[in-house]
């Protein structure tokens, strides 16, 4: 017969509870014990989330921040006592490119990295993903259809991601961070004078939601419910250069993404 395990010294045990709740409704209720009955549960909801991997481009690297411990990355790590793995780099878009990049690393896309992170931190309890602005300031990926898996296109891109994501993670560890407004981002002709019109920031933006409500994944709004679109390209309040977060930027991003984890549901 199995012994029967026991309680850690300083740790409440949860066995006591039905013991104890016999005592209600006769002569009190400890609410000392309730206290501590909340106590144990509201932490074993916070240790469900240890482990959160970040897929994004340069603002996910750090970019404008003073330091790596004042990207959002870190800040949402430093926040919420937990492990955070960085998977962002600079440049890099969700589509695949038909053309190569004047700066390669560009070229390794989201749709490439996601499967580095899958088979390194595969365990993650949460999974960010911050993309599409470099989509559209450079890329040279057609839009495409909305229910293409072509890699070459940008729904393409969002449906190979979000699909793999799925069938890796599962949909409720999932959240995407839309992207910031930013300078100029009504040009159709992107921020690097693509050879191509396509869509303003906006246009691509509403692509990312129509896809996500299809797969009914969530995502943090800050293209709505960050800051003012920067007037200028010399830095302001929020960034460094009218795209990139300052430290001030970087610390809104890392409480709305800590917002998010401690309201979303279970």
């Amino acid at each position: 017969m199995a012994a029967a395990s026991q309680a850690v010294p300083g740790e409440f045990d949860s066995r006591h509870l039905l013991q104890k709740s016999t005592n209600f409704g006769k002569k009190f209720v400890d609410f000392t014990y309730l206290y501590k009955l909340y106590l144990y549960f509201e932490s074993s909801i916070r240790r469900k989330v240890v482990k959160i991997n970040f897929l994004g481009d340069s603002i996910t690297q750090g970019v404008g921040a003073s330091s790596e411990e004042n990207c959002y990355v870190s800040l949402v790590g430093q926040m919420l006592g937990v492990e955070v793995c960085n998977y962002g780099v600079g440049g890099t878009r969700f589509a695949r490119q038909k053309h190569r990049s004047w700066v390669c690393v560009w070229d390794y896309d989201f749709q490439m990295r996601m499967q580095l992170m899958a088979q390194m931190d595969g365990d993650a309890d949460l999974v960010f993903v911050f993309g599409g602005t470099n989509d559209y300031g450079h890329g040279d990926a057609e839009i495409g259809e909305k229910d293409s898996f072509d890699p070459y296109t940008f729904y393409g891109a969002i449906n190979n991601i979000v699909s793999f994501l799925i069938e890796k993670y599962g949909k409720e560890k999932i959240c995407f961070i839309l992207p910031t407004p930013r300078y100029n981002q009504d040009n159709i002709y992107g921020s690097r004078n693509k050879e191509k019109a396509s869509l303003t920031l906006c246009g691509y933006v509403e692509a990312i939601k129509e896809r996500l409500n299809f797969y009914k994944v969530e995502y943090i709004d800050l293209f709505e419910k960050f800051i003012p679109i920067p007037q200028v390209n010399t830095g302001d309040e929020y960034t460094i250069d009218g795209l990139h977060p300052n430290d001030k930027g970087h610390q809104f991003i890392a409480e709305k993404i800590v917002e998010y984890i401690q309201t979303r549901k279970e």
